[in-house]
């Protein structure tokens, strides 16, 4: 009877279980996004080597620098007195939200995950109920047993807290390392995950930014280095021993939409004495390929040490062809071809290495083929060594690493993903990307090989997120639910902008999917009622059914939405994913042509129902 007073407590209501809400989701990161710890051997004493922006660069050298061992397939640390381990704290999300957490204001350069992170947990998801982290000692192998474990186990250990199978979300490397456990671990995959959601995965490799990283090191996890205080010959010592900047090279067997990725190198003509060995050859009548004089052995580029003239296969009267630049054969096999253009002179050297002559005593060496570039390697990283507690530790170009990430690359061919886990990807366009690797330039040559060592690269650039290319993004070998650009986005920018945020809330159907988002465009698509309804009015003519009016409307993730316009670019081309009802009937489009600035584009309609009748019909749209 004393219920109804208003001062009376009311029962409480049951709390809702927002974590039966979401499927579970896992974060993998990349290379370099994982806090990296030095536990001494006893135990006794921690420290964060990976990443800190205090005394960097002596602790990294002290305590990261490491060796690769081929008995085991790990890379091991050259500090005897203490072992590198990844944090494991707030379920795995600590080593991979930010780097370093000891910094009072988060910045950009030191959040890996951090921004999705906040993210995802406005949309409801619960640190250790449905988000989760898996960070990674990423020096070492992308199939390293180890490791493998621990994904596998952590895994299972969702599934089992959860009741539901994994959303498993990858950044650049990570997909790499996910790809291991699917092509070793199939089954398990097939029983523990539900999704994956690949992000900027260079399934074939990062051609320009790991031929430089490997050489120099200088653009390895770009602009990291001033910002971190780690020098650029500090960060080239760990990385030529680590299996998985290896394992990131180009992908030599894939059909890369041009010429393969090529070394540079622009250098000094080689002395007269080479000069006229060539020309002996030329005199000759035939081509010195492989078995030339050996005079000025110290030059030589082949693994024999030998070196070979070449010339051209047919010289003109006028003695063109000795005036092409002869120089160090790395293959020895093949017969010098001529090549030349409008005013260019260049010679090809045995197997695929090219020579073209740029000015008095410069050349350009282009290394095509995968031998000539790793023999390249070889000769330009042969006496890079370092001093750790007194003795000197070569550090030479790993050939015992190029042979484990070759076997990596034929089980990354043979992956396949079981038809119920769901694949995504999405990844960067319109950026500048790394591709051929340019040494030394006309102005200011190298002498030799090593010399690139302390030179700066210039790269031929394809298109892509300025680190990974297209080409290699899209090449996962898998059936994907969608593959979709972000265009004018950076590499690691993907992880922190709106617009990746809206297509991971619906391909991870948070709350239910959302059914008038649009990922190809970002774009919501509302039907438009007839004009009179929004006008008020009375009742207006029916539209002809093979007209449309069609409402773009920006996606806010299932929440309000604004006017938008067509997703282009600056040179005008518009390309939109359409959803729209012709006469009451739901409809899918694809533009098929736009003429941009003239708000009209043609679309080709395909109706969703069981009848598969096609119109061509012009909508209006607001268009870049």
């Amino acid at each position: 009877m004393v219920g109804w007073r208003p001062w009376w407590p009311k029962p409480r209501p049951k709390p809702h279980d927002t974590a039966a809400e979401f499927n579970p989701v896992l974060l993998i990161p990349g290379i370099g996004g994982s806090i990296l710890n030095a536990i001494s051997n006893d135990g006794k004493k921690k420290e964060r080597i990976w990443v800190r922006l205090y005394n960097a660069d002596q602790e990294f050298r002290t305590k990261l620098w490491s060796k690769y061992n081929p008995e085991t397939g790990k890379t091991e640390s050259l500090d005897r007195e203490s072992h590198i381990e990844v944090p494991d704290d707030n379920h795995g999300l600590y080593s991979c939200d930010i780097l370093d957490p000891d910094v009072s204001v988060p910045v950009d350069v030191v959040c890996y995950y951090h921004h999705m992170v906040v993210e995802m947990r406005q949309w409801g998801f619960k640190d250790g109920e449905s988000l989760f982290g898996f960070g990674y000692d990423f020096r070492q192998s992308n199939r390293l047993p180890e490791t493998l474990e621990r994904l596998r186990a952590r895994l299972e250990a969702i599934v089992a807290a959860t009741g539901r199978r994994v959303d498993v979300v990858t950044h650049s490397m990570g997909g790499l390392l996910f790809k291991s456990l699917a092509a070793l671990h199939p089954a398990d995959v097939k029983r523990l995950v539900r999704k994956w959601v690949a992000i900027a995965a260079p399934f074939r490799g990062a051609p320009g930014f790991i031929m430089d990283t490997l050489l120099t090191g200088v653009e390895f996890l770009k602009g990291w280095q001033k910002s971190l205080f780690i020098s650029k010959w500090t960060m080239h010592q760990l990385m030529v021993e680590c299996p998985s900047v290896y394992e990131l090279m180009a992908d030599y067997d894939f059909h890369w939409g041009g010429n393969k990725p090529e070394l540079r190198v622009v250098r000094r003509r080689p002395g007269d004495n080479k000069v006229q060995g060539a020309q002996e050859g030329r005199d000759g009548g035939g081509a010195a390929c492989g078995g030339g004089d050996a005079e000025g052995g110290g030059e030589s580029e082949s693994e024999s040490g030998s070196e070979s003239g070449s010339s051209s296969d047919s010289a003109s009267s006028s003695g063109e062809a000795s005036s092409v630049a002869d120089t160090l054969s790395l293959s020895g096999g093949g017969s010098p071809e001529r090549a030349a253009g409008e005013g260019a002179k260049e010679t090809l050297l045995g197997g695929g290495v090219k020579e073209g002559l740029l000015g008095e005593g410069v050349v350009e060496q282009r290394f095509t083929h995968l031998p000539d570039i790793l023999d390249a390697m070889d000769r330009a990283l042969q006496d890079n060594k370092i001093e750790v507690n007194g003795r000197t530790v070569p550090l030479p170009f790993n050939r015992d690493i190029v042979r484990w990430a070759d076997e990596t690359r034929r089980i990354w061919a043979k992956a396949r993903l079981p038809p119920s886990v769901d694949f995504y990807t999405i990844y960067g366009t319109g950026l500048d990307t790394p591709f051929h690797s340019q040494y030394g330039s006309p102005k200011d040559p190298l002498n030799d090989l090593p010399d690139i060592l302390h030179s700066d690269a210039t790269f031929d650039c394809v298109h892509g997120d300025g680190t990974v290319p297209i080409e290699s993004a899209l090449a996962d070998g898998f059936p994907a639910r969608f593959r979709v650009g972000v265009p004018g986005a950076e590499h690691r920018e993907l992880l922190r902008l709106p617009r990746v945020f809206s297509l991971l809330h619906f391909f991870l159907e948070v709350k239910g999917k959302d059914p008038l988002y649009d990922p190809l465009s970002d774009f919501v698509i509302v039907p438009r009622p007839p004009k009179g309804v929004l006008e008020g009015g009375g009742e207006e003519e029916e539209e002809e059914e093979d007209e449309c009016q069609v409402g773009l409307m920006q996606g806010k993730r299932g929440g309000d939405a604004e006017e938008g316009r067509g997703v282009g670019d600056e040179k005008g081309g518009c390309t939109v994913g359409v959803r729209v009802e012709v006469a009451g009937q739901a409809v899918q489009a694809v533009v098929c042509e736009s003429e941009a600035g003239k708000g009209t584009v043609r679309v080709s309609l395909t109706s969703i129902s069981p009848s598969p009748d096609r119109a061509e019909v012009s909508c209006c749209f607001g268009i870049c």
